[in-house]
């Protein structure tokens, strides 16, 4: 009797049992046809990782909602939707009767194992899209508080009533699309650091009921350098702080993005530097890239510039008023027509004296300086070195240096972002002129460094002589010395103009001896054997009237009427005669 009674109450449970195995036997062709494993739902929710270490700074102790995060009276709006600003911030734990709404009962524990059968309807199903690559709209625009822009990228200051933000829009794209995220921020960072955040239309129920805006953030992240946003850990406010997803429980970007696979971009990988940073919070986001496009945010120093041959400007030093000296006891300086001869030498106080130094007036930017030469030549001692006077924002700033034997400049003044020479504490900054021009371009934008003269000095310290013939630096070409004196253009007597300055050479001619000139009107000079009737002038020449350069004509014509005179009175005193007798 015992026996069937054991046997009588065994077959409902074994009936059931055959009755779940025939169920999950038919179920399961039906199942196979109908899920992809490359599907999911929304009710599966990616476990936690319990390696993830949130930061004290943004993880309360009270487990408290997302809230947290931002002041209760200072709610920025792309953290919060404006249609509903408070239900989207619900915690995980207030959420479970809404979520239950969406899915059937649950059942008891002795019922696990038919929990599967819910999934298999084709209405919870939803495929996840295809990536849609993302399309940027031209330009950066802030939302709340813009960040500064510098030469140096964006600075991103705390603390800030509102959120510090700048964003990229887009008209195409989802988050499934986006790839190589990454942003590089500049050394020095301080407190909390800008980061990327992604705008979505999730299109999903996040906890509290579908939503069609939410940011999405990255929580772990280097002070500084470039910052593999990709890999990171992502979360959204949209979702309770506890929950997978939330702030306290940030998941990998592909596990966030799959609680909310419809998702459509409302903006391009973006930076944002939240509302609760402290006082201290500082950083420089140099650039961001992404499979939606790489921004720099720097600008670049100008690069140094040789001067166009066509632009250079030559000017002769020929007197001492065109130079400005700093020429002490020992140091001499003069302009002679071999050029700029200098001299120095130790005097009272010692070589602290010898020193000779000359400037020529200039203006214009550090960075047309190009490569500067001079044309120097020494007789004797130490040889020159070459001095850049540089103004910075129109205060004269002091030299820029060229010392023989070595390589790079050097000033006596520190420079931020430049280092000094270890094997000289004199030079504080050394480098090229290119260094120094990008030295003062990233120290501040609106640094105007120019060059206010050009020139050189001998000593101190040092003992020489020299001369100097040249400079050249910019686009100015520099001769020293007192110019040669320009002969003016002249004829030579074969008729050629000889060019100003040519020396001219006079030759020997040997004067061809004058004819005799004869009465006859068509007389003129013999010809040389070489010229043929032809070759000759046509005019007619005029007769010469003197004889060795004396008039004989008034002596011929008296000669002739005193013969007149003497034969008229031969004649008269003959018929006289004639007539008495």
């Amino acid at each position: 009797m015992p026996s069937f009674t054991r046997t009588r109450r065994r077959l409902p449970a074994a009936a059931a049992a055959l009755a779940i195995v025939a169920s999950l036997a038919f179920a399961a062709p039906a199942q196979a046809d109908e899920i992809d494993p490359s599907t999911v739902t929304e009710e599966v929710v990616t476990p936690v990782d319990p390696t993830v270490v949130v930061p004290k700074d943004d993880a309360p102790a009270d487990d408290t909602t997302a809230d947290d995060e931002t002041p209760a009276d200072d709610q920025t709006k792309d953290e919060t939707p404006t249609d509903d600003p408070t239900k989207d911030e619900t915690p995980a734990d207030d959420t479970s009767d809404t979520e239950k709404s969406d899915t059937q009962e649950e059942p008891d524990a002795s019922q696990g194992s038919l929990r599967l059968a819910s999934f298999s309807a084709p209405a919870a199903l939803t495929a996840v899209p295809a990536a849609v690559a993302c399309v940027p709209i031209a330009g950066w625009t802030p939302e709340d508080l813009a960040p500064v822009e510098t030469v140096n990228g964006l600075v991103f200051d705390g603390p800030q009533v509102q959120a510090v933000n700048y964003f990229q829009r887009v008209s195409a794209g989802n988050a499934q699309g986006l790839t190589g995220m990454s942003y590089t921020v500049a050394p020095g960072a301080t407190g909390y650091a800008a980061r990327m955040v992604v705008e979505v239309d999730p299109n999903a129920n996040l906890g509290s009921g579908t939503i069609h805006y939410a940011t999405l953030s990255l929580i772990d992240q280097a002070a500084s350098g470039t910052i593999d946003a990709q890999n990171g850990l992502w979360y959204t406010t949209k979702i309770g702080y506890s929950s997978p997803g939330g702030m306290g429980n940030p998941l990998s970007w592909d596990a966030l993005i799959a609680l909310m696979p419809n998702n459509t971009l409302l903006s391009a990988p973006s930076l944002a530097l939240q509302s609760a940073s402290t006082p201290t919070s500082h950083s420089i986001v140099t650039s961001i890239t992404s499979s939606c496009g790489s921004t720099d945010f720097t600008t670049p120093a100008p690069v140094v510039e040789t001067c166009a041959p066509a632009n250079v400007v030559p000017v002769t030093i020929s007197s001492p008023s065109q130079l400005f000296y700093d020429i002490r006891l020992g140091g001499s300086s003069s302009v002679t027509a071999k050029g700029l001869e200098l001299a120095w030498s130790a005097a009272a106080g010692g070589l602290s004296q010898s020193k000779s130094a000359w400037y020529y007036a200039t203006d214009f930017p550090l960075y047309k300086l190009g490569s500067p030469t001079i044309d120097y030549e020494s007789l004797t001692g130490a040889s020159v070195g070459e001095n850049y006077a540089i103004s910075v924002d129109g205060v004269l700033k002091g030299y820029i240096v060229k010392e023989p034997g070595i390589a790079n400049y050097w000033t006596n003044f520190s420079i931020p972002g430049m280092s000094a020479d270890p094997s000289a504490s004199y030079r504080k900054a050394i480098g090229t002129i290119q260094d120094f021009v990008n030295a003062y371009w990233l120290d501040d934008m609106t640094h105007d460094v120019r060059v206010v003269a050009i020139g050189g000095s001998g000593g101190s310290g040092s003992e020489g002589t020299g001369i100097l013939h040249g400079q050249k630096a910019g686009c100015y070409s520099l001769t020293y010395g007192i110019p040669p004196v320009v002969t003016p253009p002249a004829t030579t007597p074969g008729g050629t103009t000889a060019a100003a300055g040519t020396a001219i050479v006079t030759p020997t001619v040997t004067p061809t001896p004058t004819a005799t000139p004869t009465a006859a009107p068509s007389a003129s000079p013999t010809p040389e054997p070489s010229a043929s009737p032809s070759d000759l002038p046509t005019e007619a020449l005029p007769v010469d009237t003197t004889s060795n350069g004396v008039l004989w004509w008034p002596w011929a014509v008296g000669l002739g009427i005193l013969v007149l005179l003497g034969g008229l009175w031969f004649l008269f005193f003959r018929r006289r005669r004639s007539s008495e007798n």
